[in-house]
Parts: C-alpha cells; structure tokens; sequence
C-alpha cells in the first residue's frame, strides 16, 4: 500500500534495529495474498495442530485510494477474517489491538498499555509511567468485550522486570485483561518470584472458577472491575486511597481473601501483608516506604526472625537495608519539601505580552504540560511557544505565572530544565526567563536541542507570597522559528536538614559500634528476641547507618580487594534481594574486564532494574599510614546500556565517589582518600546503580585495591 497524499510505501519500521527493517504492509483486498496467508495457515495446523493463531497488527488500517481486486482495505480486512473463519472453523483466531472491524472476527487480542510506559532517551527501553496507569479507564475494553477477550500485549514485561511490570498490571486491572504470563522460563517457574507468585494465583482462579470481567456491575467508587465466575465466585479489582490495588477473591461462602495488594503514595501501610525483605516493619504495620515506588503486598505474617528496622516516623523513606553477619546498614532519607509548578500548573496564570502589555494566552502562544525529549532526554516539563504572526515571526512573548508562597524554613530554591524539544534543531534561537514579583532571576538565550539544568536560590523570598513567572520570547536574532520551548520538572525545593533520629531495630548479632552521617552514632544493646538482638540506635536523618558486628584485624597494605572476603547484595525498593530470589543476570565476582579494547582483572557487576548491587568490605585501616583507595571502573565492551550506570564507592554508607560511565567508553581511573578513617573499622562498599533501566549495564570494576598514599 501506498501513501495517498505522498505515494510512499506504507512500512513498519523498527528504528532501534541495525540496520533499520521496513516491513511492508500489503493490501488485504489482494484475493492472492489472501489465499496465500489461508494456505499457509492451514498448512501449519496440520503440521502443529494449533487451536489458536496470533494475527499480528490487526488494529492498523490504513485509508489508501487504491482497492485490491474491487475491495477497499476495511472490505479486504472483512474478506481476510472471513476466509480464515471459513477454511479453519475451529481455529481461534487473536490479534494485535483492535478496531470495530476486526472486532467481530477475533475471539481474542492483545491490548497495549500505550499511556503507562514511556520510551526514556527515545530508546527502545521502556519505563512506568504510574500517572498514565493511574488513568486507564475500561470505555474501550466495555464497548467490544461482546466480540473480544483481551489478553496482554506481546511486549508486556515478565514479572521480574518488577517497576514496569507492576505499573502496566495496574493500568490491565481496569480493562479486564485476561492474566498473561509474558515470556516464562523454566527456572522463573521453579523459584517464582513474589510477583509470579501472585500472577499464577490470579491465572489459577481464572481457569478453575472460568471468571470473566463483568463490565456492567455496579460497582463501589473505589472498584476498577469485577470478574464473575461459577458458583458466585467473584474476583474484584479495588482502587486504595493512595493510588495503588488491592485485588481479592471471594468464592460462593462470601469470605474475601487478599491475593495481592499494590501499595503506593504513602510511606506507612497498617494492616496485614509482607513485602519481600522489607526495610522496616513490626506487628502493626510496614514503614519506611517511597511513595513513589509501587510495592508488591502479599497476604501472610511479616517474617520475625530476619533482620530489620522496627518502627520509622511517618515521613522516613528507607533507601536502602543491606547485612550479613558482619554489620548491618540502613540508608534513610527525609523527602524534600517544596511544591511542584507542573503539578500546580491549572493554577497558573497564562497570557502572552504583546508591545509591553499582558492579555489572556492567543495569537498562536502556546503553553501546556508535556513530556518533552531534549537531547535524547525525556521528562515531565511545561511545553511554551511565544505568539506568533505568520508575516513578522514572534511578536511578543508567552508567561505562565504562579502565585507561591515560598517555604519559610530552610534554604528554598527553584529548580528546573530548559531546552528545545528535538526536532526543532533548524530554530534560530529564543530567550528563557523568570521573574519574581516582576524582578528578572535569570535570561538566558538558547538555540539548543538539549536540556540546561538551572537552580535559583529563592533564601531572600522565604516566608513571603510572590508571582512567579515564567517567560518565553524570540530570541536576540532571527524570527523564533521552531520555537518548541520545553521547561523540564519546575519545582521549589527546600533540602531536608538533618534531623535527630530515635529508632529500634533487630540485628543478627550484637553491636560493637555503629557511625552515622555525622560521625559516631550511639547504639545500646536492649534484648534478645529469639535469634535476634534489639539495639536502639540514635543517628540522624537523612544519611546511612553503619552498625558493625565484628572487628577485624588491621589490613597490610596494599590490599588487592578482588582477593579480599566480601559480601554483596542487590537492593531494590529499599531492601535487599534474598539470594534465592535473585535474577540470574545479577552478579558480584572476580573476573576480568576489558574496557576500550584493554582487559583487565576486574570485579564483574550488573545491577537490578531500578536498583544498585553493592560490594562490601569490612576493613580494619592500619593507625598512622595514610591510605587511598585506587581504581578504574567502565561498561565492557559491546555494552549498549540505555541510561548508563553510576559507580559510586562508600564509607559506611556515605557517599564519597561517583562516576557515571554513560557508555561502553573505556576504562576511568578513580580515587579516594582514606587517611581520615586511619587506624578504623569501617565498611568500605563498591555499589552500581542501574540509573533505572538495567539493559546491557555490564559494570566493571578493574584493579581496585586500598594502598599506601
């Protein structure tokens, strides 16, 4: 088929392929190309005895001029379905989305979740996006569900691809997809993870009580859909009050049973359930949770005899918990305050300013929220275009204003991104600006498809209420053309300030020191409690926690650590993974690398999706030798990571190196001095952090070793 306006072969084409395919689509009025398809559909049942088949880009229908022995291409689709059903009466028949044509002719299809998945960097790697999820709505499942059964999409991530596929589940609650198990293995089987877990009781139910979506219930105003099955049986999908699921199943007696729970938006859940090896827990409820994180809450008791944090005040986000029997570390952090202008964006005042003079938004202005890209770099952002005359170019400029009251306490600052939306590479310039109560805080003239971080320090506009405005004009030459001005996440942001903390945890053994963000931190033993041991711990929030267990004898140097005794672990959503439940792409070992064509002994590491793998070294330092630890860290060669990893070295959980290693680009050299520590105990820990997405994040750390300085 061709394009009617351009005459252009009509074609799929995959871009992230090398080199890039150009899959034609025929024609499906072709009386031949129809026969063939039927034949060779025939063919395979009888070879394979199939009792369904896959029709793949059935939702695509593209209005050409040209018909195909007297049919349009809404007739041949028609025609298609139709000698399929003819010559295989008996053969299922499912399909890729749909459309009101294909509808009647497929007993099932494939359902995309296009608003819950975003594409980061324009790549082929996908990430949540929990605010499309959080606005799936059934119109579309309710109105060809007479025709159709969905099912889930052929990209719809495995279970272990846990933040994606947690954000796609929750958007496939409303629509009544089928339970889909995408791309299982044996071994995933054996050892399924909490996620799978839950997947294979939701398939189970499905099969056994034959339920299917009743979109014509009368649901309560927290339900996104109920499925009904035999004997009353009845499986209900519920909305919580802070974005996330909870999905239970009653059979004919009535009791509700939990099969799982989504928690997110908040950082304490009260009630019962377990997440995994959660960070933070007691007998009430689980603490300590990001509400930006969606976790996965599975009925039965929380465990008592691991390791873990008691009680965290409301507020306290548990980063991380990581121990063996050694030490153990816990990271916390406090959020930042601050208020969010994309979020108040409908509050905003919009106009544009015309010869000095501001009138509500016209002429062509443009200011809306968007997700723009700038430079291979996507996120939430304002989209603007300054008023435009088609004879004179921009002839004013375009504002959206804030009315704000600044945060009184701490030190406030306005943070965001600037940057032209890819594809406007042929503009010739604009001009970013913002003002406070009518006082220019920044311009800055900008021809760039790339985002320019920028931070202003609001500290003299604390406690007050002020209009804040930003600006978008033609810039100092030219006409403005391709004037796509993008604002990337505007946000007022007031740091946390360390606070005091008081907190009781279990340990597996007793405490001998702990050192927290500021220095030394107080920890008392209480009571043993079974095989563990209660320390109250006082420290400080935000920053790590460093109890140690054990004190070794003080190493010789130097010291190659690729021979030294560690233990690893891979952290996500603030809590390690059990070693049983680990991914097989994980790893933490000695090896080699080879960066930039060199190779070298190295520690070989992979991260988790949205996660960090560590490597941790309790070290005793020699008094009165200082001492540094050197090292040069890089993607192995053949890596085609996405996002990059960020290798990042830590003394008892404080941060003192960080490297980005955006691609496969060679070996880069690192140190860090440890004179300070001289004649201490201390964990000296080797993490990589995925940034996100894990793909190809073949991280490499060559040589590392602690020697004199």
């Amino acid at each position: 088929m061709r394009d009617q306006f351009t005459g252009d072969f009509i074609t799929y084409e995959w871009k992230w392929a090398d080199p890039v395919p150009h899959i034609a689509f025929l024609h499906p009025g072709a009386k031949a190309w129809r026969d063939l398809y039927v034949r060779k559909c025939r063919e395979i049942m009888g070879n394979y005895h199939a009792d369904a088949v896959h029709l793949d880009c059935t939702l695509v229908m593209p209005n050409v001029l040209d018909r195909a022995d007297g049919l349009n291409t809404i007739q041949g689709n028609q025609a298609f379905h139709q000698d399929l059903r003819t010559a295989l009466p008996d053969l299922a028949l499912g399909g890729e989305g749909l459309n009101e044509v294909s509808c009647r002719h497929e007993a099932f299809a494939q359902i995309h979740a296009a608003f819950a998945i975003i594409f980061p960097g324009g790549t082929p790697e996908r990430a949540g996006n929990d605010s499309g999820a959080d606005c799936s709505h059934p119109i579309s499942a309710y109105l060809l569900s007479p025709y159709t059964r969905w099912y889930g999409y052929l990209g719809y991530p495995p279970p272990d691809a846990s933040p994606l596929y947690r954000t796609w589940t929750r958007a496939y609650e409303s629509w009544g997809v089928a339970p889909t198990l995408s791309t299982p293995t044996l071994a995933g089987l054996d050892h399924p993870s909490p996620d799978l877990r839950a997947r294979l009781e939701e398939m189970k139910l499905v099969d056994h009580y034959d339920l299917v979506p009743d979109f014509d219930s009368d649901p309560t105003p927290q339900t996104k859909l109920v499925w009904r099955g035999k004997g009353g049986a009845k499986l209900v999908y519920d909305r919580d009050d802070h974005g996330g699921s909870h999905v239970w199943f009653a059979d004919a007696s009535g009791q509700p049973r939990t099969i799982y729970r989504y928690l997110r938006g908040a950082t304490t859940f009260v009630g019962e359930g377990t997440i995994g090896e959660a960070a933070s827990y007691d007998e009430r409820g689980i603490y300590g949770l990001d509400p930006k994180h969606t976790y996965l809450c599975t009925p039965g008791p929380r465990p008592a005899d691991v390791p873990h944090l008691l009680r965290l005040p409301e507020g306290t986000i548990a980063r991380g918990l990581r121990t063996s029997d050694d030490f153990l570390l816990f990271d916390l952090a406090t959020p930042p305050r601050g208020i969010d202008l994309r979020a108040a964006f409908d509050d905003a005042a919009l106009g544009v300013t015309i010869d000095g003079k501001d009138s509500p938004l016209g002429s062509q202005a443009v200011f809306v929220q968007s997700h723009d890209t700038c430079g291979g770099k996507s996120m939430d952002s304002l989209f603007s275009h300054p008023p435009w005359d088609y004879e004179h170019g921009v002839i004013g400029e375009a504002f959206a204003e804030w009315t704000v009251k600044v945060p009184a306490d701490g030190k406030p600052a306005l943070y965001f991104s600037f940057g032209l939306r890819d594809g406007a590479e042929k503009t010739d310039g604009v001009t970013f600006s913002v003002r406070a109560d009518g006082k220019e805080l920044l311009r800055r003239d900008w021809q760039k498809c790339e985002w320019l971080p920028c931070r202003i320090d609001l500290t003299p506009y604390a406690g007050r209420t002020i209009k804040l405005r930003f600006v978008i004009g033609k810039g100092p030459t030219g006409r403005g053309g391709f004037a796509w001005s993008c604002w990337g996440e505007p946000r007022i942001i007031v740091d946390p300030l360390p606070q005091p903390l008081s907190l009781d945890l279990l340990t597996p053994a007793k405490a001998l020191s702990a050192a927290g963000p500021a220095g030394p931190a107080h920890v008392e033993f209480v009571a043993a409690e079974g095989k563990l041991f209660r320390h109250h711990v006082e420290t400080q929030a935000p920053g790590a926690t460093c109890l140690i267990f054990r004190k070794p004898a003080p190493i010789s140097l130097p010291l190659d650590l690729l021979k030294a005794p560690f233990t690893w672990a891979s952290v996500i959503d603030g809590a390690a993974i059990p070693p049983q439940d680990r991914p097989a792409y994980l790893s933490a070992t000695p090896g080699e690398g080879t960066c930039g064509g060199e190779t070298r002994p190295a520690m070989v590491t992979h991260p988790p999706i949205g996660g960090v793998t560590a490597i941790d070294y309790l070290v005793t330092l020699p008094a009165g030798t200082p001492a540094h630890l050197a090292f040069a860290c890089g993607l192995q060669d053949g890596s085609k990571s996405t996002n990059g990893v960020a290798f990042i070295v830590e003394v008892n959980g404080q941060e003192v190196s960080r490297q980005v290693a955006a691609a496969a680009d060679g070996w880069h050299p690192g140190e860090v001095d440890l004179t300070p520590y001289a004649g201490q105990t201390i964990l000296l820990s080797l993490v990589v952090d995925s940034l996100g997405d894990a793909s190809y994040d073949w991280s490499r750390w060559s040589q590392p070793r602690i020697e004199p300085r």
